[in-house]
């Protein structure tokens, strides 16, 4: 026996009888170097207290049962054994429920919470791409995927895609192809740019200015067909005609 309780007046005989081993007060230091060696006794049977027998006796005994590797005894017996149930938790049972039902309450709280907010932005953000894709695709849109992937083909199925020249920019080339001002008197009355096709109507100074401002208009990239209609005489000598241009240029 070691520590203060060990030493009680008739412990050790007490504990000879119960248990049926030998009951003695080892010497923790003795124990250690000897590695239990037999200790000089008193005339009763019973080791006489060592004076270091309570020194480091929790110590001592941690580290003799982990020197032999033996199995920890337990001395308690009848009321005391010790007895691996849920007592406690059968005591405990109404307050852990409530504790439980806290926390669904709470968890459901809060994932309710946040699914009112995620649908709010979900309407908000349906909202916001019905007046992109009106503004991209001429009507609104709800599918975002479809959405994906027509941006992901680059305008190349169900979109218009951007004309290769203006209605400006063929008016700027119509403009330059005209022949100088000192070398053909030319007067246009009338001049339509339209998608795939283009209608001049003027009055030239001779027929051959006509042909060379049809032969000029031939060279613009976007147009494929300069078509000549009926020539006319006008008063003062001009001569009046109109020219039909096919264009490959949406």
């Amino acid at each position: 026996m070691v520590g203060g309780g060990g030493r009680l007046a008739g412990l050790l005989p007490y504990l000879q009888a119960e248990l049926g081993i030998p009951a003695r007060h080892p010497s923790v230091r003795e124990v250690m170097e000897s590695g239990g060696r037999s200790v000089e006794r008193d005339p009763a049977g019973v080791e006489a207290a060592a004076p270091d027998s309570d020194v480091f006796a929790l110590a001592g005994a941690i580290a003799v049962a982990a020197a032999r590797g033996s199995r920890e005894i337990d001395f308690r017996r009848g009321p005391f054994v010790y007895r691996a149930n849920f007592s406690i938790v059968r005591q405990k049972a109404g307050h852990l429920a409530l504790l439980a039902a806290s926390l669904v309450l709470a968890v459901a709280v809060d994932l309710g919470s946040k699914s009112s907010n995620l649908g709010a932005q979900r309407k908000e953000l349906d909202k916001q791409l019905a007046v992109e894709t009106q503004e991209l695709f001429g009507k609104p849109r709800a599918d975002a995927e479809a959405v994906t992937e027509l941006l992901r083909k680059g305008f190349r199925e169900e979109l218009a895609p951007l004309p290769q020249a203006t209605a400006f920019d063929l008016l700027d080339q119509i403009s330059r192809k005209m022949p100088p001002a000192d070398k053909v008197k030319l007067d246009v009355a009338e001049l339509e740019i339209r998608p795939k096709k283009t209608f001049i109507k003027g009055t030239a100074d001779t027929a051959a200015a006509v042909d060379e401002i049809a032969a000029r208009l031939k060279e613009i990239d976007c147009f494929e067909e300069v078509t000549k209609g009926a020539i006319t005489e006008v008063s003062g000598g001009g001569k009046q005609f109109t020219l039909t241009i096919a264009s490959k240029c949406p």
